[in-house]
């Protein structure tokens, strides 16, 4: 099955992660404060391997992450996925956002969840849909919280102790 490879909120533009995404991917990738919370900056090298893999995924699956920007910009401040998580112990569909710090506080990472969340309740029919967060990180706790997600266990991903919410529906 596959899912819309663009759509629009009310403030974001959104676009399926495409080749031509890689210098966005290494701006985002580079940045300290965004990636603090998702296991750190990541050298050209893995950016290169995390494009790879994601573009295998919607390949595979007919979904994944997709760049988001300002309506109407061209910079890329983003990105929001829904993608297959499979670990020793989890294997769901994961919801997953990160923005440049400039863009936190402001809405859009409940926005353009939001949309993904429709795009897996509807779409792809799922039964259920998880989010993964640190324990530090309230502020995408409470992003899960508000798309109606509650902390189901504690669980550790790639070695890091990690919140996993879980979907209501």
């Amino acid at each position: 099955m596959s899912v819309a490879e663009t759509f629009q909120t009310a403030r974001l533009e959104g676009e399926k992660l495409a080749p031509e995404h890689l210098q966005a991917l290494r701006t985002l990738h580079r940045d300290p404060e965004m990636m603090r919370g998702l296991g750190g900056v990541r050298s050209d090298v893995e950016t290169s391997r995390y494009l790879s893999r994601n573009l295998h995924h919607w390949a595979t699956y007919g979904f994944g992450v997709w760049m988001l920007r300002l309506k109407g910009g061209d910079r890329t401040i983003g990105r929001v996925a829904l993608r297959w998580l499979s670990t020793e112990s989890i294997h769901d569909v994961e919801i997953g956002f990160a923005f440049l710090p400039t863009h936190w506080g402001r809405g859009f990472a409940t926005e353009s969840a939001q949309f993904c969340l429709d795009v897996a309740r509807t779409d792809l029919e799922l039964q259920t849909l998880i989010g993964i967060t640190t324990p530090e990180n309230s502020a995408s706790q409470r992003v899960l919280s508000k798309l109606g997600l509650f902390h189901e266990c504690d669980t550790i991903v790639e070695k890091t102790p990690c919140f996993l919410f879980r979907s209501r529906w």
